[in-house]
């Protein structure tokens, strides 16, 4: 069984596994209008059921160091975890248009569809920037 705290994390990177993990995440992402997203899922098709197992939110603070949380929600391990829907709230608190220009994230197509199948939908006035699409634009061949 593979475990989300194999590796050592910088203190910079944080697992979220309480409520106060994550309003520490959203207090420093609010503070941010620019934010990175990636989803890890079960699969490649929402339309099948596959869903969303984690969700990474992350900023740089004003120095440039980067902040990054890992909320693991549907892990099939016995490590503590926070529900679905508890991360979704805060993920929805952290990316409320109020308070963010852009979301940047690798593959964001995907991801977005990801989270709306689980009920996060972002606002259209979001600026969004996909890193595959634009790596692609830099070098065709790639």
């Amino acid at each position: 069984m593979l475990s989300v705290n194999a590796l050592p994390l910088s203190p910079q990177h944080t697992i979220c596994r309480t409520g106060d993990d994550l309003q520490h995440m959203v207090n420093f992402l609010r503070a941010n209008p620019s934010k990175a997203v990636d989803a890890e899922t079960t699969g490649l098709r929402c339309a099948d059921g596959d869903r969303t197992i984690g969700l990474t939110l992350g900023a740089f603070a004003s120095d440039g160091v980067p902040y990054v949380w890992y909320a693991p929600h549907r892990h099939l391990t016995h490590e503590a975890q926070l529900s679905p829907e508890t991360v979704y709230r805060a993920a929805a608190d952290a990316l409320d248009p109020e308070v963010t220009r852009e979301v940047i994230g690798h593959n964001l197509k995907f991801d977005i569809n990801m989270l709306r199948a689980d009920g996060l939908l972002l606002d259209p006035a979001i600026e969004l920037h996909d890193s595959m699409i634009g790596a692609h634009l830099v070098n065709e061949d790639r």
